[in-house]
């Protein structure tokens, strides 16, 4: 008797958390419905429209930047960047931690724009990242979001 109560439990939270997962996932997958998918050919072929040396972030798209990573991205990357969003316990694998040194040096500002745009499917990632395509033709608010996440490394410990 108290194994089915236990197991009746531990069904519902399993369910809250898929429950969540799909509404977060839907939630970004309705933002970006009418939006283009970003390719290699528009990303690699003719430079990176989005690297923040080429399109230097301007304080509109700052402003704009920070409102869409508050939205879209602190759901599962943290509002500190640390990979501890509300949604992050019930993804695998774990988001990224944009305060790792280590990641920090080894990406490119072009690879961050890149799955920014194309979510991790866009990289050979996971696909629980989501694409934003809304954003493929905001050069100077995705180099606002490039330069928001290079921010997250400065507050590493």
């Amino acid at each position: 008797m108290q194994l089915t109560a236990v197991l009746s439990i531990s069904r519902k939270y399993v369910m809250i958390k898929k429950t969540y997962f799909v509404a977060v996932f839907l939630g970004f997958i309705t933002c970006n419905k009418n939006a283009s998918r970003v390719t290699d050919d528009n990303v690699h072929t003719t430079g990176s429209p989005f690297a923040p040396a080429q399109t230097q972030a301007i304080p509109e798209a700052l402003v704009r930047a920070n409102q869409i990573y508050s939205q879209r991205c602190a759901t599962c990357h943290g509002s500190d960047g640390s990979g501890n969003g509300p949604a992050a316990p019930i993804l695998n694998p774990k988001p990224h931690s944009f305060t790792d040194a280590a990641w920090q040096i080894g990406v490119t500002d072009a690879a961050i724009a890149k799955i920014i745009v194309g979510g991790g499917p866009a990289v050979n990632k996971s696909p629980q990242m989501p694409p934003n395509p809304d954003l493929n033709n905001e050069p100077k608010i995705v180099a606002a979001l490039v330069q928001k996440i290079r921010t997250f490394a400065k507050q590493a410990p």
